[in-house]
């Protein structure tokens, strides 16, 4: 299982960045290489998504589901995917959004815990390019989302 934490200050009130969280829309453009969300129900999404794995282009097939919710404070996402040659992956994403430094409601402290696991037939479980690719990927999806909420109009609350 491969674990990724990512933290990020976001100059923006908690429930504007919760609303963006949940926002099928913000999350097909934070996710490079998307090419649709669509919602299942109110808390479910299927993604179609072009991206590479170290060398490998594939198109992944997958949906995501919103559990444990407590708005605008936490959730819990899980997620499973397919990739015509890469195989399966599947993972778990624990997301709290606490207010900023020092209690400013005014600012977002995001946290992400991620655990991603695969079953590949072309590369080895927890692989270096595997872990790279979740990493960069990660950290993409994060620095598109910031930028993305703090660049536009506030999203109904």
């Amino acid at each position: 299982m491969l674990k990724i934490v990512e933290q990020r200050a976001i100059a923006l009130p908690r429930d504007v960045v919760w609303n963006a969280l949940i926002d099928p829309e913000v999350v097909k453009e934070c996710i490079r290489g998307c090419r649709a969300v669509d919602i299942i129900s109110g808390t479910a999404f299927s993604l179609l998504i072009d991206g590479h794995v170290g060398p490998i282009a594939a198109r992944f097939v997958g949906n995501i589901e919103l559990m444990d919710l407590d708005p605008p404070r936490s959730y819990t996402m899980i997620g499973a995917g397919k990739a015509n040659m890469i195989g399966y992956t599947w993972g778990v994403a624990r997301v709290r959004l606490d207010y900023g430094l020092g209690g400013n409601k005014s600012h977002t402290r995001l946290n992400c815990v991620i655990e991603i696991a695969q079953d590949s037939k072309l590369l080895k479980p927890g692989s270096g390019i595997m872990r790279v690719t979740a990493n960069r990927l990660s950290e993409s999806y994060f620095s598109r989302f910031a930028r993305l909420v703090e660049n536009r109009e506030p999203l109904a609350s």
